[in-house]
Protein backbone atom coordinates (compact mmCIF):
# COMPACT_ATOMS: atom_id res chain seq x y z
CA UNK A 1 0.00 0.00 0.00
CA UNK A 2 2.75 2.43 1.08
CA UNK A 3 3.86 1.80 -2.95
CA UNK A 4 0.81 2.93 -4.21
CA UNK A 5 0.88 6.10 -2.14
CA UNK A 6 4.33 7.46 -3.95
CA UNK A 7 2.70 6.53 -7.56
CA UNK A 8 2.43 9.44 -8.43
CA UNK A 9 5.70 11.16 -6.93
CA UNK A 10 7.32 8.66 -8.49
CA UNK A 11 5.99 8.84 -12.01
CA UNK A 12 6.75 12.77 -11.90
CA UNK A 13 10.59 11.84 -10.87
CA UNK A 14 10.50 9.75 -13.92
CA UNK A 15 9.42 11.92 -16.34
CA UNK A 16 11.79 14.43 -14.82
CA UNK A 17 14.58 12.75 -15.36
CA UNK A 18 13.88 11.55 -19.33
CA UNK A 19 17.08 12.48 -21.20
CA UNK A 20 16.74 15.35 -23.09
CA UNK A 21 17.33 13.70 -26.85
CA UNK A 22 15.25 10.75 -26.27
CA UNK A 23 12.45 13.29 -25.47
CA UNK A 24 13.34 14.93 -28.41
CA UNK A 25 12.82 11.50 -30.35
CA UNK A 26 9.55 10.57 -28.55
CA UNK A 27 8.21 13.87 -29.00
CA UNK A 28 9.32 13.99 -33.06
CA UNK A 29 7.56 10.25 -33.07
CA UNK A 30 4.03 10.98 -31.60
CA UNK A 31 4.06 14.32 -33.91
CA UNK A 32 4.63 11.45 -36.47
CA UNK A 33 1.90 9.31 -35.35
CA UNK A 34 -0.46 11.99 -34.26
CA UNK A 35 0.05 13.87 -37.44
CA UNK A 36 -2.03 12.90 -40.95
CA UNK A 37 1.02 12.62 -43.69
CA UNK A 38 -1.55 13.04 -46.57
CA UNK A 39 -2.31 16.86 -44.90
CA UNK A 40 -0.19 19.69 -46.25
CA UNK A 41 2.01 20.98 -43.04
CA UNK A 42 4.65 23.40 -42.32
CA UNK A 43 8.26 22.21 -42.71
CA UNK A 44 11.58 23.37 -41.63
CA UNK A 45 12.64 21.37 -44.79
CA UNK A 46 15.63 23.52 -46.37
CA UNK A 47 14.91 21.81 -50.14
CA UNK A 48 11.30 22.42 -49.56
CA UNK A 49 11.72 25.79 -48.88
CA UNK A 50 13.62 26.26 -51.58
CA UNK A 51 11.08 24.85 -54.23
CA UNK A 52 12.08 21.40 -54.37
CA UNK A 53 9.63 18.91 -54.76
CA UNK A 54 11.79 15.71 -53.37
CA UNK A 55 13.24 15.44 -50.27
CA UNK A 56 14.57 12.40 -48.50
CA UNK A 57 14.44 13.21 -45.22
CA UNK A 58 10.78 14.79 -46.05
CA UNK A 59 10.34 11.15 -47.42
CA UNK A 60 11.93 9.27 -43.99
CA UNK A 61 9.13 11.65 -41.96
CA UNK A 62 6.39 10.65 -44.20
CA UNK A 63 7.46 7.10 -44.20
CA UNK A 64 7.86 6.71 -40.25
CA UNK A 65 4.13 8.45 -40.11
CA UNK A 66 2.51 6.29 -42.40
CA UNK A 67 4.10 3.09 -40.73
CA UNK A 68 3.09 4.78 -37.29
CA UNK A 69 -0.56 4.58 -38.82
CA UNK A 70 -0.09 1.39 -40.19
CA UNK A 71 0.09 1.94 -43.75
CA UNK A 72 2.72 -0.32 -44.50
CA UNK A 73 2.77 0.10 -48.43
CA UNK A 74 2.23 3.54 -48.19
CA UNK A 75 5.33 3.66 -46.25
CA UNK A 76 7.43 1.73 -48.39
CA UNK A 77 6.52 3.95 -51.39
CA UNK A 78 7.17 7.41 -49.49
CA UNK A 79 10.76 5.63 -48.62
CA UNK A 80 11.97 1.94 -48.69
CA UNK A 81 14.25 3.12 -45.47
CA UNK A 82 11.39 4.04 -43.53
CA UNK A 83 10.77 1.02 -41.62
CA UNK A 84 15.16 1.01 -40.69
CA UNK A 85 14.63 4.66 -39.83
CA UNK A 86 12.20 3.83 -37.16
CA UNK A 87 14.09 0.68 -35.70
CA UNK A 88 17.23 2.78 -35.46
CA UNK A 89 15.21 5.92 -33.40
CA UNK A 90 13.62 3.09 -30.99
CA UNK A 91 16.79 1.71 -30.41
CA UNK A 92 18.05 4.83 -29.23
CA UNK A 93 15.55 6.25 -27.34
CA UNK A 94 15.69 2.66 -25.54
CA UNK A 95 19.76 2.88 -25.43
CA UNK A 96 19.38 6.51 -23.48
CA UNK A 97 16.94 5.68 -21.52
CA UNK A 98 19.40 1.69 -20.36
CA UNK A 99 22.18 4.26 -19.81
CA UNK A 100 20.41 7.26 -18.22
CA UNK A 101 18.92 4.21 -15.68
CA UNK A 102 22.61 2.69 -15.04
CA UNK A 103 23.85 6.23 -14.16
CA UNK A 104 21.12 7.09 -11.75
CA UNK A 105 21.57 3.65 -9.80
CA UNK A 106 25.17 4.12 -9.64
CA UNK A 107 24.93 7.48 -8.67
CA UNK A 108 22.36 6.76 -6.19
CA UNK A 109 24.48 4.16 -5.02
CA UNK A 110 27.58 6.56 -4.47
CA UNK A 111 25.78 9.47 -2.96
CA UNK A 112 24.17 6.76 0.10
CA UNK A 113 27.57 5.59 0.89
CA UNK A 114 28.05 6.98 4.90
CA UNK A 115 30.91 5.60 5.29
CA UNK A 116 34.09 7.17 6.18
CA UNK A 117 36.68 8.35 3.83
CA UNK A 118 39.20 6.57 1.56
CA UNK A 119 42.46 7.35 1.81
CA UNK A 120 44.98 8.94 4.56
CA UNK A 121 43.09 10.23 7.80
CA UNK A 122 44.12 13.27 9.34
Amino acid sequence: MKELNRFPANFINRLLNIPTEAGLWITALLYLGLSNPDAGHYSFCIFRLFGFEHCPGCGLGHSISYLLHGDIVSSFQAHPLGTFALTVLLWRVFTLFKNSRRKSVSFNKSTSYTGAHHGKSN
